[in-house]
């Protein structure tokens, strides 16, 4: 590190290939760089989170591996299966980014028609997600058994 050979974006002592090849930082896009050094949320690794971002996570949603479109750096909650727990995710890193914890996302060159299939696709989901309830009873999240 002294010689400058090597990035410590993490600064803890250990250059970067190393915490990756520990297994002690993260690396979902391969690109060397520790998932916690880069910009949450900046799905198209150009520094910043905005509308070209979205229309990815959008591309990837209700995607799985082995999927042409499943992207595990848009996999938030690393269950391997882009849901809406991982839009709400992006969509805070996207919030922190601008700075207005209220901001709505940026639907960037959607259509009106392609918005409301987001939508009506992430509600259709939520209503066949199961939650577990304190006692462990499994029902959806709308409340239904």
């Amino acid at each position: 590190i002294e010689s400058g050979e090597s990035d410590d974006c993490t600064s803890n002592g250990v250059p970067d290939e190393c915490d990756i090849a520990a297994g002690t930082s993260q690396d979902c896009d391969n690109n060397q760089i520790p998932d916690n050094c880069e910009v949450c949320g900046d799905i198209d690794n150009d520094g910043d989170v905005d509308s070209d971002d979205f229309n990815l996570f959008v591309t990837s949603f209700k995607s799985r591996p082995g999927d042409a479109n499943y992207n595990p750096c848009i996999d938030f909650d690393g269950d391997q299966f882009i849901t809406l727990i991982d839009y709400q995710g992006w969509l805070q890193c996207y919030r922190d980014f601008v700075g207005n914890p209220l901001a709505p996302p940026p639907i960037g060159g959607l259509s009106r028609l392609g918005w409301f299939n987001i939508l009506a696709s992430i509600a259709a989901q939520a209503d066949a997600t199961p939650a577990q309830d304190p006692v462990g009873a499994s029902r959806s999240i709308t409340g239904k058994p």
